[in-house]
Parts: C-alpha cells; sequence; structure tokens
C-alpha cells in the first residue's frame, strides 16, 4: 500500500491498514514500524515515548544504565526486567567509585537526556531542567549538585524519585558526592561496602 500524501494520516484507520500501520515517507511505502522508527521518540515524555519504551527497551536504553535516557521507571515504560538485565549488571560493574568531570562526555551524556526529555514538559517544569539543571552539570558537574538542592530546597538528584521530575539518579556518575555504597540502587559495584554507621538508603 502507499502512504497517504500527508504523513499525520498514519495510523490505524487512516490509509495505511491497521497491521502496517507506519508510513516511510521517504518511500511512500506502508511498512511495518520497528525500533529505528520507535527510536526518535525514546527519551520524551511523552504516549509515544512510553511506548517505544516498552517495545523497544535495549533500543532506548533502558538496559543501560549510562546510556541518556533519564525516564528509566517502569512507569514510563521500561520493563522491571532491564535492571536486572546481564548488559546493566555488566556496565554497573565496570563503573568505577569515582565522580565524573565536569565536561565530561558522562556527564554530557546525562545533561543531554535532561535536555531532551525537558522539551517535552510543561514550561514550569521545563524551565528549571533547561535553564538550571542542565546549565550547572554541564559547567560544574558532580560539586553543583549541593547548590541545587539549597537552590531548590526540595530536590535531590541522587536518590530515587528526589526530584519532581521523574528522572533518574545521578548517582552513578557522582558516587562519592552521593555517599555511594556498594549495594545501592544506581551505585557502581565498586564502591565500598556499608559500614554499621552508615544510613543505608536505596
Amino acid at each position: 500500500s502507499d502512504c497517504p500524501p500527508d504523513p499525520s494520516i498514519d495510523f490505524p484507520g487512516g490509509k495505511c491498514p491497521a497491521h502496517i500501520a507506519h508510513c516511510d515517507v521517504p518511500s511512500g511505502k506502508c511498512v511495518f514500524p520497528s525500533c529505528g522508527d520507535a527510536k526518535p521518540h525514546c527519551y520524551n515524555d511523552t504516549t509515544a515515548g512510553s511506548r517505544a519504551r516498552q517495545y523497544c527497551p535495549i533500543t532506548c536504553g533502558c538496559d543501560d544504565l549510562t546510556s541518556p535516557l533519564v525516564l528509566i521507571a517502569p512507569d514510563f515504560g521500561c520493563p522491571m526486567g532491564c535492571s536486572r538485565s546481564a548488559n546493566y549488571k555488566a556496565k554497573m560493574a565496570s563503573l568505577p567509585c569515582v565522580d565524573a568531570a565536569a565536561g565530561s562526555a558522562e556527564m554530557n551524556l546525562y545533561a543531554d537526556g535532561l535536555f531532551e526529555v525537558g522539551g517535552t514538559w510543561p514550561y514550569n517544569w521545563k524551565e528549571g531542567i533547561v535553564n538550571f539543571v542542565v546549565p550547572s552539570l554541564r559547567a560544574g558537574g558532580c560539586a553543583m549538585l549541593p547548590m541545587m538542592t539549597a537552590v531548590y530546597l526540595q530536590i535531590d538528584l541522587c536518590i530515587e524519585k528526589g526530584t519532581f521530575w521523574p528522572i533518574k539518579p545521578i548517582r552513578y556518575l557522582c558516587p562519592v558526592t552521593c555517599g555511594c555504597k556498594k549495594g545501592m540502587d544506581q551505585c557502581p559495584d565498586s564502591c565500598p561496602l556499608p559500614s554499621v554507621n552508615d544510613t543505608f538508603l536505596v
């Protein structure tokens, strides 16, 4: 089947049959959608983004904490099993228990992910991420985390659900600043074991 002249009609019930409802604009043909087609939606906080992460978790980076994807929670499409996958565990085993440097490729990937998803949020959420958090991380890296907490009071990028933004914690990149211990979620396996005096927050 040929695509409709207007790709916006590309949905079940449009001119592409429901079972092959993706319009490949360059070829002008109706084709079966693939994870390659879903990839542009991976980082978006939209229905399409949730479906992309749900059906294409590896393509979207759900099984790799070091990927730019910041929407890793199951509520946003990433299957729960991704954090137990062999690839996820291998990545955590390979990470050093050292804070990533400001301006490093790793820190910039996290900032890129925040910037990408921030563009799909309402202004009051987008403004804080795009105009404050992202530039702060790019400029100062992990050293900026205490300042962010002081400015926003109710945010802590180090911990799960530590912000009103539904983003993954940064402690895999800032294990020293975030006080990581071995066994904490999103902390490198190379971090020291907790002592009896540690408050163990997962």
